[in-house]
C-alpha cells in the first residue's frame, strides 16, 4: 500500500501536463484503481475516473490509443456502478464503450471484449451476428472468446438485478446458453459456463415464477459442481449458487432434504473461500438467510441464532458503502423479524425495522429484490402496530405494501404474496376507520388475488368468500346493484368450493344467506328471500347444538325470516323467526352478547305479532351480568353498557304494561345496578369473588374467557388452523357444564348465593323503610314512576303513569338544561361559581321552563299519588331514582317559582335525595370503616 501511495504522489505532476502525455494520465488512473480494489475508498475510484476522462478528453478520435482509453474510462464507470450501484454510471460505462467500439476495427482484439459485446447487443446486433463476429476472430477455437461470451452473460445478469429490464436476463441466458453448448465437456471453461447459466436460469425463476427454470438450474449447478476440479478460484461460487437453488426448491415444494443439502453447499462455500476474498460476504449472507429459512419451516431455535450471528458477522465485515448491503441488511432484518414472532423480543423488532428501513433507502427502485425489503418492512411495522397500536405504522407499512405490488407486477409468485399481505393491513385499516377509499382498495386486490388463483386453477374459497363480503359492506353503504349481485357471485362460489366437513362451510352459507336477504331493485326479491332463508337454514342444520356458531346462525336466520314474513306475505314465517330467536338466546353456549342480542330480537318479535314479551325480557334481563363479559377490557365493557339502560327501561315498561309491577321494580334494578358498579367499581361481578374465593374467581373467568373465544368466520392471513365443529361442540359443552358446576359451587359459599342472578323483591324492599322510593322509568312509548312504599298493610309497589311526559320531553328539557348551566358559567374549566346577575333573562326564562314541567308532570303526580299534605313540620323524605335524561335533570328543586302559592314545589311536601338504585340504600348500613371519607358541596339558593 505504502508503494501505491509512493508511486501516487510521484504522478501527481501529471495532472499539470499537455496532452502529449496523456499516458501519464492513464498511468496515474491505473495506479488509483489498484489501490481502490484494496482500499474500497471512493475517492480513489472518482479520481481515477477524472484522470482517464482528461485523457480521453486530450486525445484525438484518429490516435490508435483512443478506443483504449475510452474502454478503460467505460471499466472504471463500470466499477464505480457495481460498487455504489448509480444507473448513470452505467450510461457512462456503455456510452464510453460504444464509442471505443465505434473507433476499433473489426478485426481489432479489443472489439471483443464483454464490454463492447454488450454494448453491441444494446445497439441491435443479434447474439448470431456477435457469435459470428468472435468465430471469425483467431483465438476462438481455443476457448477464448467462450469466456468473453460467459463473462457478457454475467455482466448482463448483473445488470439485469440492478435495474430489473427483464431483457438483459433473457439475453444473458441466451448467451450463456450458446457458451454451454460450444464448450467442449473436458474443456477447463465447462464449469463456469453450466454455473453462470445455472445462476441465470435461477433469476429468471426468481422473477418469473417458472418451476421449469428452477429444476433446470439444479441439474446445470449440481453437474458444475461435480466437474469442477479442487484449487479452481470460482469453487465456492459453484457450491453457493448451487445451494441457492437448492434453497429455492425448498421455499417453493418444501422438499426437507433439499434444504438440508442447501445448507451443506451454503456453508462449504463459506469454509473453502479464503477469509479476505470479497465474496465471502455474499457466501456468509446466503449462508445465514439459509438458516433462518430451514428455522422458519422446521422451528430449531439453534438455526435462528446461528443465522442472526452469521449474518452479523457478514455485516461487521462489510464496508459502509458496499452496495450489497440493502440485500444484506434485508437478510438481516428478515432473521430478527423471525426472532420476534416466535420468541416476542421487542428489541429484536426494533433492531429489525432499523435494518430493513435502512435498506429500503439504500437500493433503487429497479433493484430486484427491492420488492422483498419493502414487503419485510411492511410485515415489520404491521407487527409493530399489532404491538403498540400506532396507526402510522399501519399506514407506512400498507404504503411499502403497495409499493412492492407495483415493483412486481410480472412475477405472480412473489406479487401473490405481497397482495396477500396487502389485503390484510388494508382490511384491519378499513375495519377500524370505515375508509371508502381502503374497502375499494380492499375489493380490487380481493379481485386479482382471486383472478391470479383462477389463472393457476387453484381457488381457495376464502378470498372469494372474504370478497363477497366487501362487495355486500359496499353495496349497504352506497346501494350500486351491480355490487350486490358480485358479492352474491363470490359467495356462491365460496360455497360451492367448500365441503360440508369444512368448519367455514356454515359461516359462508350464513354470508350468502345475508347477502340474498338484502333488497334490491334489480332483484327479484321473492327468489332472493326463499334463497336466504334456505341458506341460513342449512348454516343452522350444520351447526351442533352445544357449537359456539349456533347463536350467531339461528340469529342471522331469525332477522331473515322476520324480513321474509313481510316480504313475502307470511305470517307463519314470524312465529318461525321467534323460535330461532328463543333457541338462541336459551343457547347454554356461545357468546352471552349474542345470546341477549337475540333475546332483544326475541321480545321485538314478539311486541310485532302481538304477543307478551316478557318471557323474552326475562332471559335478556337474566343474561345482564354476562353482557360485560367477566374478563373484557374496560372500554368493551362501557361499550356495551352504554345500550344496558335504555334496554332495561325498554323491559320496565313491558312489565308495567303487563301490571306486573314486582317484576318491573327488580328488572329496573338489575338494570340499573349492572350499570352503576360496572361504571364505578369495574368489574363488580368479580371483585368481590376474587377477594373471598380467589380460586373460584380464577376458575370462573378462566371459563368463561374460553367459552367467549370467536370462532368466526376464515381470516385471511391467519395461521390458525380450524378445530372441526364437532370437537368445538364438544368442548363447549364440556364448558358449559363446567360454567354451571362453578357457578353452584360459588353460590354455596357465605354471602354469594346470589352470585350472577338479579336481586329479588324480598331482598330489596328494606330500601323503601326510611321513605318511599321512587323510580322514575321513561321510555319511548311510556313514562311511569313505580313507587316502593311502606305502609300499613306491608311494602308495596305501585305504579303512577306519567302520562303527560315523554322520553322526547326529557330530552328536550336536558337540552335545554345544559343551555341554563352554560351561559351561568358552570361546567366552564376553572369557573368555581358565578352570580346571580350571571344569568341572562333567556337562562331563567328556560330554568323555570324545566322546573315548572318537571313538576307538572313527573313530580307532582307521584306528590297526588303518595297523598302528601303539604307543609308538615316533619316532612316525609322521598328517595329519587331517575334513569334515562332524568338522571341529570334537578328533580329535588322541581316546582313554580313564579307563585307564592304553597304546594306548588316539591319542597313544600318532602325532603328530597337521589340514589342509583336501591341496593345502595341497603348499603348505607354497612360500617364504613376508619377511611370513610365525606365530600360537602355547597351550591347558592335557586330563587
Amino acid at each position: 500500500m505504502s508503494a501505491l501511495r509512493a508511486r501516487v504522489g510521484e504522478n501527481k505532476s501529471a495532472k499539470t501536463r499537455p496532452s502529449d502525455h496523456t499516458s501519464r494520465l492513464v498511468i496515474l488512473a491505473d495506479t488509483l484503481m489498484k489501490r481502490f480494489d484494496e482500499s474500497h475508498n471512493e475517492e480513489d475510484l472518482k479520481r481515477a475516473i477524472s484522470y482517464y476522462q482528461k485523457a480521453v478528453d486530450f486525445t484525438p478520435d484518429h490516435h490508435s490509443d483512443k478506443p483504449s482509453y475510452l474502454t478503460l474510462l467505460g471499466d472504471a464507470f463500470m466499477l464505480c456502478f457495481e460498487h455504489f450501484g448509480d444507473p448513470d454510471h452505467l450510461d457512462q460505462a456503455i456510452s464510453n464503450q460504444e464509442k471505443a467500439l465505434t473507433l476499433t476495427p473489426n478485426e481489432h482484439p479489443s472489439s471483443f471484449s464483454p464490454e463492447n459485446i454488450l454494448a453491441e447487443i444494446k445497439n441491435g446486433a443479434s447474439l448470431d451476428d456477435v457469435i459470428s463476429k468472435l468465430q471469425k476472430s483467431s483465438g476462438f477455437s481455443d476457448g477464448s472468446n467462450v469466456a468473453l461470451l460467459i463473462n457478457c452473460g454475467m455482466e448482463l445478469q448483473k445488470r439485469f438485478e440492478r435495474l430489473g429490464n427483464p431483457k438483459d436476463l433473457e439475453s444473458a441466458i441466451s448467451i450463456l446458453q450458446r457458451a454451454n453448448d460450444l464448450t467442449a465437456q473436458d474443456h477447463k471453461n465447462k464449469p463456469l459456463c453450466l454455473c453462470s447459466l445455472g445462476g441465470a436460469l435461477l433469476a429468471r425463476f426468481g422473477y418469473l415464477g417458472n418451476p421449469e427454470d428452477l429444476q433446470n438450474a439444479i441439474t446445470k449447478l449440481r453437474e458444475s459442481v461435480k466437474v469442477v476440479k479442487d484449487g479452481d478460484p470460482s469453487k465456492p461460487t459453484f457450491f453457493n449458487t448451487l445451494g441457492r437453488a437448492l434453497l429455492a426448491d425448498f421455499e417453493h415444494c418444501n422438499k426437507h432434504a433439499d434444504i438440508n443439502t442447501a445448507i451443506s453447499n451454503l456453508e462449504t462455500a463459506v469454509n473453502i473461500t479464503p477469509k479476505d476474498d470479497p465474496k465471502r460476504l455474499h457466501y456468509l449472507h446466503d449462508y445465514g438467510n439459509a438458516l433462518r429459512v430451514r428455522f422458519e419451516r422446521l422451528g430449531r431455535p439453534e438455526d435462528l441464532e446461528k443465522s442472526i450471528s452469521v449474518l452479523l458477522e457478514a455485516s461487521k465485515l462489510e464496508p459502509d458503502d458496499h452496495p450489497d448491503i440493502p440485500s444484506h441488511l434485508n437478510s438481516l432484518g428478515a432473521a430478527l423479524m423471525a426472532r420476534f414472532d416466535h420468541f416476542g423480543d421487542d428489541a429484536s423488532l426494533q433492531t429489525a425495522i432499523s435494518a430493513l428501513q435502512h435498506a429500503e433507502t439504500r437500493m433503487p427502485d429497479g433493484h430486484t429484490i427491492k420488492p422483498s425489503v419493502l414487503h419485510n418492512v411492511g410485515k415489520a411495522l404491521w407487527a409493530r402496530c399489532v404491538r403498540n397500536s400506532r396507526l402510522e405504522d399501519l399506514n407506512v407499512a400498507i404504503l411499502s405494501l403497495r409499493k412492492a405490488i407495483e415493483l412486481t407486477p410480472n412475477d405472480p409468485s412473489s406479487s401473490m404474496e405481497y397482495l396477500l399481505d396487502f389485503v390484510v393491513k388494508v382490511q384491519e385499516r378499513f375495519e377500524r376507520f370505515g375508509s371508502p377509499a381502503d374497502l375499494n382498495s380492499l375489493i380490487s386486490t380481493l379481485q386479482t388475488i382471486v383472478i391470479l388463483m383462477q389463472a393457476s386453477n387453484s381457488v381457495d374459497p376464502i378470498y372469494l368468500n372474504a370478497l363477497g363480503k366487501a362487495l355486500k359492506t359496499r353495496y349497504e353503504n352506497l346501494g350500486n346493484p351491480e355490487d350486490l349481485d358480485r358479492s352474491i357471485l363470490n359467495l356462491y362460489d365460496s360455497v360451492v368450493l367448500t365441503g360440508d366437513d369444512d368448519p367455514y362451510k356454515a359461516h359462508r352459507l350464513n354470508n350468502l344467506g345475508s347477502a340474498f336477504s338484502l333488497p334490491s331493485s334489480q332483484r327479484d326479491r321473492v327468489e332472493d328471500m326463499h334463497n336466504a332463508i334456505a341458506c341460513q337454514n342449512k348454516a343452522v342444520k350444520l351447526t351442533p347444538t352445544s357449537h359456539p356458531n349456533k347463536p350467531n346462525f339461528l340469529t342471522s336466520l331469525g332477522d331473515t325470516l322476520s324480513i321474509g314474513s313481510i316480504i313475502l306475505n307470511a305470517p307463519g314465517l314470524l312465529k318461525k323467526a321467534i323460535e330461532a330467536f328463543i333457541e338462541a338466546a336459551r343457547s347454554s353456549v356461545g357468546h352471552p352478547k349474542k345470546r341477549f342480542d337475540a333475546a332483544l330480537k326475541w321480545a321485538q318479535c314478539c311486541q310485532d305479532a302481538s304477543e307478551s314479551p316478557i318471557s323474552a325480557y326475562t332471559c335478556a334481563i337474566n343474561l345482564l351480568p354476562l353482557v360485560a363479559p367477566l374478563g373484557s377490557k374496560i372500554t368493551d365493557q362501557h361499550a356495551v353498557l352504554a345500550k344496558v339502560g335504555g334496554i332495561a327501561r325498554d323491559a320496565v315498561a313491558a312489565a308495567i304494561v303487563q301490571n306486573k309491577h314486582i317484576m318491573a321494580l327488580e328488572w329496573a334494578e338489575q338494570g340499573r345496578s349492572i350499570v352503576w358498579q360496572n361504571l364505578l367499581s369495574l368489574r363488580a361481578p368479580l371483585h368481590d369473588l376474587r377477594r373471598n374465593h380467589p380460586e373460584l374467581a380464577h376458575r370462573l373467568q378462566e371459563i368463561s374467557e374460553k367459552m367467549e373465544k370467536p370462532y368466526g368466520d376464515a381470516v385471511i392471513g391467519s395461521k390458525e388452523v380450524a378445530q372441526p365443529t364437532e370437537d368445538v361442540a364438544r368442548m363447549h359443552s364440556a364448558l358449559a357444564l363446567d360454567w354451571q358446576n362453578t357457578l353452584k359451587e360459588v353460590r354455596k359459599q357465605l354471602h354469594f348465593e346470589s352470585f350472577l342472578m338479579p336481586k329479588t323483591f324480598n331482598t330489596l324492599h328494606d330500601a323503601a323503610r326510611d321513605g318511599p322510593v321512587v323510580i322514575l322509568n321513561v321510555q319511548d312509548s311510556r313514562c311511569d314512576a313505580l313507587v316502593l312504599i311502606k305502609r300499613e298493610s306491608g311494602l308495596t309497589v305501585n305504579n303512577i303513569p306519567l302520562e303527560g311526559f315523554s322520553y322526547q320531553t326529557a330530552q328536550e328539557l336536558l337540552e335545554t338544561m345544559k343551555s341554563v348551566l352554560s351561559s351561568a358559567g358552570v361546567g366552564a374549566r376553572g369557573t368555581r361559581g358565578h352570580d346571580e346577575d350571571d344569568y341572562d333573562a333567556d337562562g331563567r326564562d328556560g330554568l323555570e321552563r324545566v322546573l315548572s314541567t318537571l313538576w307538572l308532570d313527573v313530580v307532582k303526580p307521584v306528590i297526588k299519588g303518595l297523598r302528601y299534605p303539604v307543609g308538615l313540620a316533619d316532612p316525609p323524605h322521598i328517595w329519587w331514582c331517575p334513569t334515562g335524561p332524568l338522571a341529570f335533570l334537578p328533580i329535588h328543586a322541581a316546582g313554580l317559582y313564579n307563585t307564592d302559592t304553597p304546594g306548588e314545589k316539591v319542597s313544600d311536601y318532602a325532603i328530597s335525595s337521589y340514589t342509583p338504585t336501591l341496593t345502595s340504600i341497603l348499603s348505607q348500613d354497612r360500617d364504613l370503616g376508619e377511611d370513610f371519607r365525606l365530600l360537602t358541596v355547597a351550591l347558592p339558593s335557586i330563587s
